[in-house]
């Protein structure tokens, strides 16, 4: 009995083991027992042909769609604590630090998922992880759903320019709402994440430079006098977006931080994407300076891809160069 035991027990930590070496699949999310993807790990998937799946916290590797229960009155205070989770391309996550409900649309019997009321919960988006999450082995439900990539992906880079400007377009005008700002987690942001990107859209996480901006159509008309190529030559599908690096400073505003004491009220800059056939897109951007103008004219100054440093020693710039060193010194 001993050593059937003995034998059982390895298995079992060699199984976790795996567990954790594994390539995160892409329609997957694993969850940790504690901090920093350590402990315990167990893999939650959803497969193609659902939209949404559940599993309740007692659950498996089955799928719980239909099971959900309401659970009220539960107090996961109790048992609770501090796990770890990540996500894969393809699938969007929510915690629920106790039950979820069942909501059925019964002309199309399809099923949604939502955490209980008063019950705590972490949003988590493809790709994303979050080294530090509320969690209880006990109570936690997890609720799945397939991530909408609009413009990601091998199929919409093999698209036309034309169909990629109006998948683009749709996104763009389909809410006229102002986003936040976020510059505060400009340093908490994977760098990689920043320059090593593919396709027309970010992964999940926030815009923490250049946070608002206004968007629009733009054409690039070459006017000769030099020898580059490719969308040098011009281009018919692009976009342009109008922002401030940091958040602008309104008559009678202080300054926020990150950039608190830059001298300048707003600090204008420009993206510029154009569209090609079957590639991804080519970009590029513009800006005036690291400290700003001190008016409101956006084109005041010329915008350029090489500017001078910061003036300031320090700098409120200096956390955020060091933050972007990890990944490039320039």
């Amino acid at each position: 009995m001993n050593r059937t035991f003995t034998i059982a027990a390895v298995f079992a930590v060699a199984s976790l083991v795996e567990a954790r070496r594994r390539e995160l699949d892409e329609d997957c999310c694993i969850v940790y027992s504690e901090p920093n993807f350590h402990g315990r790990a167990k893999e939650y998937c959803i497969n193609n042909l659902e939209k949404e799946t559940a599993y309740e916290p007692s659950g498996g590797r089955g799928r719980s769609t239909g099971r959900g229960s309401s659970g009220r009155g539960r107090s996961p205070s109790s048992d609770d604590n501090i796990g770890s989770i990540k996500c894969g391309a393809r699938v969007d996550a929510t915690l629920c630090l106790g039950d979820f409900d069942t909501i059925v649309d019964s002309p199309r019997e399809e099923r949604d998922y939502e955490c209980s009321a008063d019950v705590e919960s972490t949003r988590v988006g493809a790709n994303q992880e979050f080294n530090e999450v509320h969690y209880s082995k006990h109570l936690s439900s997890v609720i799945l759903e397939h991530h909408p990539w609009d413009t990601k992906g091998a199929d919409y880079l093999e698209l036309m320019r034309e169909e990629k400007t109006r998948i683009i377009w749709d996104k763009i005008t389909e809410s006229d709402e102002i986003g936040g700002n976020f510059h505060h987690e400009v340093t908490e942001i994977d760098v990689s994440t920043v320059f090593d990107e593919w396709g027309d859209e970010m992964e999940c996480r926030n815009k923490t430079l250049h946070s608002q901006g206004n968007v629009g159509k733009v054409y690039w008309v070459d006017q000769g006098g030099h020898d580059y190529t490719g969308i040098f030559e011009g281009g018919d599908s692009g976009f342009i977006r109008f922002s401030s690096t940091n958040k602008v400073v309104a008559p009678g505003e202080e300054a926020q931080a990150p950039f608190a004491n830059i001298p300048g009220v707003m600090m204008p800059a420009i993206g510029l994407k154009f569209l090609r056939d079957g590639v991804d897109s080519a970009n590029t951007f513009g800006v005036f300076g690291l400290e700003g103008q001190d008016n409101y004219n956006f084109f005041e100054n010329d915008l350029t891809t090489i500017f001078p440093g910061a003036q300031q020693d320090p700098s409120d710039w200096s956390p955020i160069g060091q933050h972007f060193m990890s990944e490039t010194n320039f």
